[in-house]
C-alpha cells in the first residue's frame, strides 16, 4: 500500500521527499522504485530533515496508533490508512489525541474515491434510497496470509470497514438504528443487519463469513437501480428496461490501485486548505461506530 500511495500521489502532482519503515530494507526497496528518494531511520528523523507538508501513514494495523502519535505536532497533514484502531475504543482514543493536537488528519477510505462510486453518486436521483451491501470475509484465509491474532480479533474493523463504509456513502444522513437480524454465532455463516438513517434511507448489510460471496453494492432510488460488482465498476438500470447502462472506464482506476489517485488529489486539496471530500479521522469514527454496532452481538468476534 505504501508503494501504491506513493505512485498515486506522484501522478497527482506531489513530490515524494522521503520514506521510512520499521524494516530498513523495505524502505530501501521503496526508495529505489521511486527513483532514489531519501530514506530515514524513523518518523522523527524524516520529519526533522524533510519538514513535509503531508505524511501518509501506511503501516500495519497494529502500528497505526503509535505511528500517528509520532507524527502529531509536525505541522503536516496526515492521511492515515484504515482502520484507525483494532476496536472502537482504540480509534476514539486516537481521534481524541489528534483533535487535541489541532493537526489535520484524514482516514484513507479510498473506496469513496472509486470512479464507480462517484459515478453512482452523480447519477442517483432524489427520493428515498434502499442500499444493500454484500461483504465476504474469512478468518481462515486471513490467518493463512499471516495476519497476527490481534488483527484477526478485530478483522471486522480491519477489513469489513471497507463495506460498512459504503452504507454511509450511499445512504444519506446519520445512522439512527441498527437491527441485527441474523448475528454470527461461531464466526461463520451469514450476518444480516438493517440500518436506518435519519434521511429515511435504509441500508442492509449482508456478510458471508467462511463462505463464498462477492463484495458488491446495489442502490435503488426512484425507479433506478445501480449495481457495483466488482466495486470498481457500476451499471445503472431503469424500470422497464432490460439492458443496463455501463459506466465509462476510468483509466486511473485501472493503471493505479482504484481510488488512490482521486484520494491523493483530495488529500492535496485538504493539505492546501481547500475543500475536500475526504473523511476526517473524527468523521471516520462514524463508520467505526457502525461496524461496532453491527458486530456487537457476535460472540466470536
Amino acid at each position: 500500500m505504501a508503494l501504491a500511495h506513493a505512485l498515486a500521489f506522484r501522478h497527482a502532482g506531489a513530490a515524494i521527499s522521503g520514506v521510512t519503515s520499521r524494516t530498513r530494507h523495505k524502505a530501501d526497496e521503496l526508495s529505489q522504485i521511486l527513483g532514489g528518494v531519501s530514506v530515514y531511520d524513523g518518523v522523527q528523523d524524516l520529519i526533522d530533515h524533510e519538514r513535509p507538508d503531508l505524511i501518509v501513514i501506511s503501516v500495519s494495523v497494529l502500528s497505526i496508533p503509535a505511528v500517528t502519535l509520532e507524527c502529531l505536532g509536525s505541522g503536516a497533514t496526515l492521511l492515515i490508512e484504515k482502520p484507525a484502531g483494532l476496536n472502537l475504543a482504540e480509534a476514539q482514543a486516537l481521534a481524541k489525541k489528534v483533535d487535541e493536537s489541532g493537526d489535520k488528519a484524514f482516514l484513507a477510505l479510498n473506496r469513496r474515491c472509486y470512479a464507480s462510486v462517484r459515478w453512482v453518486l452523480d447519477q442517483v436521483p432524489e427520493g428515498l434510497r434502499y442500499v444493500r451491501v454484500q461483504d465476504q470475509q474469512s478468518l481462515t484465509r486471513a490467518r493463512e496470509f499471516g495476519h497476527p491474532e490481534d488483527v484477526l480479533a478485530g478483522w471486522h474493523f480491519a477489513n469489513s470497514i471497507h463495506l460498512v463504509d459504503l452504507l454511509r456513502v450511499f445512504c444519506r444522513g446519520a445512522a439512527t438504528a441498527v437491527d441485527v437480524l441474523n448475528p454470527l454465532a461461531d464466526g461463520s455463516g451469514v450476518l444480516l443487519a438493517k440500518v436506518k438513517f435519519d434521511s429515511g434511507d435504509i441500508g442492509v448489510y449482508e456478510a458471508v463469513w467462511e463462505g463464498p460471496g462477492p463484495w458488491a453494492a446495489s442502490i435503488h432510488a426512484n425507479g433506478l437501480r445501480f449495481h457495483l460488482q466488482p466495486l470498481e465498476s457500476a451499471t445503472m438500470q431503469k424500470l422497464g428496461v432490460r439492458e443496463a447502462l455501463v459506466m465509462p472506464v476510468c483509466n486511473e482506476d485501472v493503471d493505479f490501485k482504484a481510488g488512490l489517485v482521486q484520494q491523493a488529489r483530495e488529500t492535496i486539496e485538504a493539505c492546501q486548505g481547500r475543500t475536500s471530500g475526504l473523511q476526517s479521522l473524527k468523521q471516520g469514527l462514524a463508520t467505526m461506530e457502525l461496524v461496532h454496532q453491527i458486530y456487537a452481538k457476535n460472540s466470536a468476534l
